[in-house]
């Protein structure tokens, strides 16, 4: 395109007029600002600021806030659990709470005493199931808790050869096994089932040869130790 030409169309945009409609929108903006770019630029600079305030302050706000409710609930069910009885839903949450808290226990040649409580634990928690109201049918609590109890009584037996506290140990499961022949009177009175009265007999055999070994290896400690002074 020349030099003339450019001239001519130059000319012919002079003649053009804007639309009122246009001018007058132009006019609006104007006044209000709204086509102001430094209002612009400050406007989008207080929402970013605004942004970058609710990111510090409201999402930590928002963990704290979950960390809470997370600790809360956890408390919560940690208690719940350390209520819970054979049957119930929470039970199994208590049994791992305990071989957790007996795995921590130093030197863990004491552990087998803490394992010792737990056997009196499974005792006191058979009783209770066999004297809640509820109909015989509904106390199948009775059966898991002496499952649980043989268990425990097996983990003493296991940990007896590595304690150094068999004396206690061995105390500890004499009193747990005269308990047990109480309770299983009560299974007698309150629970017209001959099999839980069988399982509870065994259990309370198994608790005598655990005290009878517990007893044994406290002698053979004891041995031990004089022979070491001598």
């Amino acid at each position: 395109m020349g030099e003339k030409e450019l001239i001519k169309n130059f000319c012919r945009l002079k003649s053009i007029k804007p639309k009122d409609e246009w001018v007058n929108l132009a006019y609006r903006n104007i006044v209000s600002g709204e086509s102001n770019p430094k209002k612009v630029l400050f406007d989008n600079s207080l929402e970013r600021i605004r942004i970058v305030f609710q990111r510090i302050v409201f999402r930590p706000a928002a963990v704290v806030t979950s960390i809470v409710v997370l600790t809360v609930s956890s408390i919560t069910v940690t208690w719940a659990s350390s209520q819970s009885l054979p049957g119930d839903s929470l039970y199994p949450v208590k049994l791992a709470i305990e071989e957790i808290q007996g795995n921590l226990i130093v030197p863990p040649s004491k552990r087998v005493e803490f394992q010792a409580d737990l056997v009196q634990k499974r005792i006191s928690e058979i009783k209770k199931v066999i004297n809640l109201n509820l109909p015989q049918g509904e106390k199948q609590g009775v059966k898991e808790g002496i499952v649980q109890l043989q268990k425990q009584l097996a983990i003493v037996d296991k940990q007896l050869p590595q304690s150094s506290v068999a004396s206690s140990v061995a105390q500890k499961i004499n009193e747990a096994k005269k308990e047990l022949v109480k309770v299983k009177e009560e299974a007698s009175q309150k629970m017209n089932q001959p099999e839980v009265i069988e399982k509870i007999n065994q259990t309370v055999k198994s608790a005598d040869e655990v005290a009878t070994k517990a007893l044994a290896v406290s002698v053979s400690v004891t041995q031990q130790i004089n022979s070491q002074k001598v």
